[in-house]
């Protein structure tokens, strides 16, 4: 069970939440997790080859991290 904090919902919608990789410029199915901090946003992505296949390396699909910064 979560703890329940003031002004922030339950639950989003699927929409409002593929409106927010739309608005980040975000892959959703090439996306491992995404981090909010302070300085701005982290996203763990599945690398693509120049063909639009994923990246393997051994065992394990290749990840990038995109950071996209907050600007004042």
């Amino acid at each position: 069970m979560a703890k329940t904090i003031a002004g922030v919902p339950e639950s989003i919608t699927r929409e409002a939440y593929l409106a927010m990789f739309d608005g980040l410029g975000i892959d959703i199915h090439q996306t491992k997790e995404i981090r909010f901090a302070a300085d701005g946003i982290y996203a763990s992505v599945f690398e693509r080859d120049e063909h639009g296949n994923f990246r393997v390396d051994g065992d394990s699909l290749v990840l990038s991290t995109i950071f996209i910064p907050v600007k004042e």
